[in-house]
């Protein structure tokens, strides 16, 4: 409500927030899971999704919450390109400055550095679509999987060796050791 808008009585008239579920079924290691964003202004409540099972799903979990007070108006799809083009135009080079700064913090670049060594501990039990969904505990038991596997994690390291990468070499050792892989 920090960042709500307020009327003379104290009342929200405006308000963004994310809605967030406990838990993310792909990424263990994650707290939650971002389904989207609510806007209510005055009395219009907006739902932004990325999906068309996540609208269906929110717009039936609001239905229910609020009853017979609320009236479904319409749903707007975008495509990628044109939600792209709409974030150049309205200042997100601003966004990106502030972005980069905050990037620059040491709390946030140690945060940063444990969200990628959590990562990369999980990785190697997640099916991945360009090892034919098995997971790089499964690929690397035979050598097309093993060369694969050792491929993305080159690529990983060179990645994590730019000049904003937050990620510890120390992770790849870890991740090369716990999948039998030799340092290359």
């Amino acid at each position: 409500l920090a960042d709500a808008t307020l009327d003379a009585e104290s009342n929200v008239t405006r308000v963004r927030f994310s809605w967030k579920k406990r838990g993310n079924k792909k990424h263990a290691s994650w707290d939650n899971t971002v389904l989207g964003w609510i806007e209510i202004d005055g009395g219009r409540l907006t739902a932004d999704v990325n999906s068309e099972a996540r609208a269906k799903a929110t717009k039936k979990k609001i239905e229910k919450i609020l009853g017979k007070g609320v009236h479904y108006r319409a749903s707007e799809i975008q495509s990628l390109e044109k939600m792209l083009a709409d974030e150049r135009t309205s200042g997100a080079s601003t966004d990106f400055k502030e972005s980069q700064e905050l990037a620059e913090d040491p709390e946030v670049r140690e945060m940063i550095s444990e969200m990628m060594a959590r990562h990369w501990d999980d990785w190697v039990e997640q099916p991945i679509p360009m090892l034919s969904n098995r997971t790089p505990m499964e690929a690397v038991k035979d050598p097309d999987g093993r060369e694969k596997v050792e491929a993305i994690i080159i690529q990983a390291e060179r990645d994590a060796n730019s000049a904003n990468s937050q990620t510890n070499p120390e992770v790849f050792r870890r991740l090369r050791d716990k999948l039998g892989l030799s340092a290359s």
